[in-house]
């Protein structure tokens, strides 16, 4: 069929009708219709040509007969005129028309018993009675009426008539070399009691082809390469024979190819479908079969290799079956695999919408549930405020408050395995009589200005003059971020200086944090209040962060070394690396306890004034985050004549910052001299008055870290990126968004996709690193230098908290810290892979990790997938 059909275009021609009355072709239907008159009685010969728009065309050529009347049937069969007493006589008349009208058979004179059905065959057995001549007629009609007739005698003889025999098997016409070809040569006859002796009559000379003249197995040991005339025959005890010729082609024979890879994964209910494709390079015809175990499980596999089952919960486990494909000429091909059944886990994907999320009593809201699941939907049902709807057929429910409150509706729906999925929608019921907002204020009593290094009870206030809706307890970092719930509590009550909720600093990495407590009354008036939070403290619940060196160059000095390192605490977080990912050393994650600057103070480029207390956190090159607070000195040199005007507006200090204990690193900036801002705690530079802050460039926008080592890391003041590291002996490294730089003249290069992130990464010799990334910004995977796929399989080893794991045959550190929630027994196991029926602790921030320990195997910790399979440690992104 041409790609233009839709623009075929028929053209009609030939001589013998060019000028005939109209004949058309339906270019739809492809339908050649022509009516004849009565002068065009005779043969003509038809010519039909179909073009299509690019010019291209077809041509079919063919001899119509045109005749004056209707042509009556003509029989083309030769009557059997011979039979015997008792002996059955069967004779088919065959017979065609010219019109191609259907044909019915008659009988005229005939013997008595004789009959003829609608196909022209006719029965008869001859009675003793019946011996000697009998005439038959025998009439073919067709649709208009014509008629033919066939006459003939049967002589009936005493003695029964021998028939020859029939050979009625198909030829093996292929052999292949190198292989023994068989042909089994069956023959009947309809004579009981006659003996068939099997011949070859005739065979090129030179090969040795032979036959069993008893059995009639045709075989040839060694096949030559050719086309070869074969003639066989079948001979009865009086001689009657039948043959049969074919051409025998021999040639080399190639296995057929099975191309395919099996599905192997099969859930009970579901029909498992597997179509085998194959290739065979000879044209040979395929055949398909299974295994005896495959077969008795109820497995079907069809003539085309459509393999299918579907099997039950009592088939849970591994099969393995065996495929076999033949191509009739000795080439077999096999393939072998185990088939896992395992029980649907999957729960079904419940989506629940809502025409408004905001109503006024009296208003009514319309939900519809929708749910779709890998097998099959059982049941899918509605509850508003823990009361049961009823779904529609468009799967809508309707509601309509009379009191303010929060309209809460689940849809819930269950599988065929009973696995259950839900998803909520809030919908707010506001009373707008209710103009006054609630009144509420936090009070964190001692935790105020101090370090939150465990959990503490976060007190406060809240009233309203009608009834509260709701209140929530809310964290972001005071640098800038995303503000995340920790607490929600619905319909409360008025709290005096109560207990509102816990706040916990182990799910946070060490910054300072705004704590804002949000209040709502049924009015829909919402209230916030506000405070800072310092977290420090090294117990992080279920954090874990492992390290991963892609690329190591070494140089006199500091090596240039690519690290990437994944954090929890962070994966919240996109850096270079995409979620969660930062690299070593160049992320420094440099955050103060500062509140962004006001925007007018933003429009002139001021940066927030530091304080007595604010602090610096900075992440250190292998994780571990310190802290610093800024407590400025006196300068010597102001310091005498400060005290003499006893104004401590007019003391003169230089910056400084204190470790927190533990910490054992210096923070340094540029040495400036400040003063203390009149009336408040802030500073201010000597310089009119600028709100001092080290990210100014007023004040070298740099701070210095320097190790116990002595080794100084340059940070930038305003990114937190770092800028350099410079060892002891005055070798350095240079950082930037375009790549490493070390002194000695040797660099990687970087390149960065749209969003930032690192892309690719050249060695000094342009060897190249790449990373992908998939659609939700997670790094997907690692192509290394050597074009090596690096993805996220951690098979885990290690019996302790703080141990290892492999990651494609290298050991990587793994540094974890467990506190007594993480402990929980999962029962005796006896390796780390395959299913586990467990209890699951609460998952980190994003919901990716779920930690529980094995103490059976003096493991403290371990990480499962949320269908509680283990994966081994932390695939990569979120």
């Amino acid at each position: 069929m041409s790609p233009f059909y839709n623009l075929w275009s028929f053209l009609l021609s030939q001589a013998t009708l060019l000028f005939a009355r109209p004949r058309r072709v339906d270019a739809q239907s492809s339908a050649l219709r022509w009516v004849p008159a009565s002068d065009q009685i005779g043969e003509h010969t038809v010519a039909v040509q179909l073009t299509d728009a690019l010019g291209g065309y077809t041509t079919q050529e063919f001899t119509l007969q045109v005749t004056g009347i209707n042509a009556p049937p003509t029989i083309v069969s030769n009557p059997v005129t011979r039979a015997a007493k008792n002996q059955p006589y069967t004779y088919t008349v065959v017979a065609t028309d010219p019109e191609n009208d259907t044909l019915t058979f008659n009988l005229g004179k005939t013997p008595t018993g004789m009959t003829i059905d609608d196909n022209g065959a006719i029965q008869w057995t001859p009675q003793g009675t019946q011996v000697g001549d009998h005439s038959v007629e025998v009439f073919v009609t067709d649709a208009l009426g014509a008629t033919s007739t066939q006459t003939y005698t049967i002589v009936v003889s005493e003695t029964a008539i021998n028939n020859a025999p029939v050979i009625t098997s198909t030829p093996v016409f292929k052999a292949s070399v190198g292989s023994a070809y068989n042909y089994q040569v069956v023959a009947t006859d309809p004579d009981a009691g006659d003996t068939l002796v099997y011949q070859l009559l005739s065979k090129p000379d030179g090969i040795n082809i032979e036959i069993n003249p008893n059995t009639g197995l045709l075989t040839w040991n060694n096949p030559i390469a050719g086309s070869y005339q074969i003639v066989v025959g079948a001979v009865d005890t009086h001689g009657e024979g039948a043959a049969q010729g074919f051409t025998l082609t021999a040639r080399a024979n190639n296995t057929p190819v099975i191309q395919s890879h099996p599905v192997l994964s099969a859930t009970p209910g579901s029909t498992y479908a597997y179509d085998v494709r194959t290739t065979d390079v000879d044209g040979d015809k395929l055949s398909y079969s299974k295994d005896t175990a495959s077969l008795n499980k109820g497995i079907t596999l069809d003539n085309l290799g459509r393999l299918r089952w579907t099997p039950n919960t009592s088939n849970v486990g591994s099969h393995h079956v065996v495929l076999t494909v033949s191509d009739g000429n000795g080439g077999v091909q096999q393939q072998e695999y185990d088939l896992s059944v395992t029980s649907d886990t999957i729960a079904p994907l419940v989506r629940l919408i809502a025409n408004y999320d905001l109503v006024n009593l009296g208003e009514t809201v319309i939900f519809q549930a929708r749910a779709t699941d890998n097998m099959k939907v059982a049941g899918l049902k509605l509850l508003i405020n823990d009361t049961p709807f009823v779904l529609d057929g468009n799967g809508m429910a309707r509601f309509t408050p009379t009191t303010a409150l929060t309209i809460r509706a689940v849809a819930v729906a269950t599988d065929t395995a009973g696995n259950i999925g839900q998803a909520t929608f809030d919908v707010a019921a506001i009373d707008t009589s209710d103009v006054n907002a609630p009144v509420v204020s936090l009070n964190l009593g001692t935790y105020a200005g101090s370090l939150v290094t465990a959990p503490i009870d976060i007190k406060g206030s809240l009233s309203d003059d009608g009834q509260l809706d709701y209140y929530k307890l809310l964290v972001a970092p005071v640098a800038g971020g995303e503000f995340k719930e920790i607490l929600f509590v619905d319909h409360p009550n008025a709290i005096a200086d109560g207990v509102l909720g816990k706040f916990d600093p182990s799910l946070l990495q060490n910054d300072s944090y705004i704590l804002r407590l949000e209040v709502a009354d049924n009015g829909g008036n919402i209230s916030y209040s506000e405070e800072v939070v310092d977290v420090a403290g090294d117990l992080k619940l279920g954090n874990f962060r492992l390290s991963f060196t892609d690329l190591s160059i070494p140089v006199t000095g500091i090596p240039i070394t690519l690290t990437r390192t994944y954090d929890t605490l962070t994966s919240g977080m996109t850096d270079d690396f995409g979620y969660g990912w930062r690299m070593e050393f160049r992320d420094t994650d440099l955050r103060t306890s500062l509140r962004s600057p006001s925007e007018e103070d933003q429009l002139i480029g001021y940066q927030s004034a530091f304080k007595d207390g604010t602090r610096v956190y900075i992440t250190l090159p292998g994780g571990k985050r310190e802290a610093f607070t800024f407590k400025p000195t006196v300068d010597p040199l102001f310091g005498l004549a400060s005290a003499i005007a006893k104004n401590p507006d007019a003391v003169v200090y230089r910056p400084k910052f204190v470790g927190d204990q533990g910490v054992t690193s210096t923070l340094t900036v540029k040495d400036t001299r400040i003063l203390h801002k009149a009336g408040s705690n802030e500073y201010v530079g000597l310089n009119g008055g600028v709100p001092y802050n080290p990210a100014d460039v007023n004040f070298g926008s740099i701070y210095v870290l320097t190790t116990k080592e002595g080794i100084v890391y340059e940070i930038d003041a305003q990114t937190g990126d770092l800028l350099t590291v410079t060892d002891t002996n005055s070798n350095k490294l240079t950082y930037s968004d375009a790549g490493i730089v070390s002194s000695t003249g040797k660099q990687i290069t970087f390149e960065r996709d749209a969003l930032g992130r690192i892309a690719s990464v050249f060695d000094p010799m342009g060897y190249l690193i790449r990373y992908e990334y998939d659609a939700n910004g997670d790094l997907a995977s690692v192509i290394d230098r050597e074009n090596k796929v690096v993805r996220d399989e951690f098979p885990f080893s290690t019996t302790t908290s703080g141990g290892t794991a492999r990651f494609n045959n290298n050991q990587v550190s793994v540094r974890y810290v467990p506190d007594a929630e993480s402990r929980r027994q999962a029962g005796l196991i006896s390796a780390f892979y395959g299913d586990l029926n467990v209890n699951l602790i609460p998952d980190t921030p994003r919901g990716r990790f779920l930690v529980v320990g094995i103490p059976q195997l003096r493991m403290q910790s371990g990480y499962f997938t949320r269908d509680g399979i283990f994966r081994g440690f932390t695939p990569i992104g979120r």
